[in-house]
């Protein structure tokens, strides 16, 4: 089974990703992230929208200028993919890429160790979303 796209993001996104959430969450530092009991949770939310949504808009809208934190956090992929028409599913279990494929017309697969993005569905699918 393979991926109709996927990207791979380096360590400096996720450092510029946790100074974001610490500024927005009025904390001195990432360690204090630890301190509260919302934060560390609040840290993996917004990792994976995060970079689900810059692989979405920059791989699949192929919007590729220089995109700022708060715009990618605020994509409304939902919201965007409901306008189209189209049922997706994110998970972070490869082996339910595999259970599910077919019953939703896109998959992203997110990796946070690696900070891999996946993208499954059919290949004519890229076509409906950028219509």
């Amino acid at each position: 089974m393979k991926s109709i796209l996927q990207k791979k993001f380096y360590q400096f996104e996720r450092k510029k990703l946790e100074d974001a959430v610490v500024k927005t969450l009025s904390l001195k530092d990432k360690f204090s992230l630890n301190d509260r009991l919302d934060g560390v949770t609040f840290l993996k939310k917004k990792k994976k929208n995060y970079f689900i949504n810059k692989f979405f808009m920059e791989e699949v809208l192929l919007k590729k200028q220089n995109l700022e934190i708060n715009q990618i956090l605020d994509f409304d992929l939902e919201g965007f993919l409901n306008e189209k028409k189209l049922d997706y599913k994110i998970t972070e279990d490869i082996l339910e890429v595999v259970k599910i494929r077919g019953k939703f017309d896109v998959i992203f697969f997110f990796n946070s160790m690696s900070l891999q993005v996946s993208l499954y569905g059919d290949e004519s699918i890229l076509k409906k979303i950028n219509a």
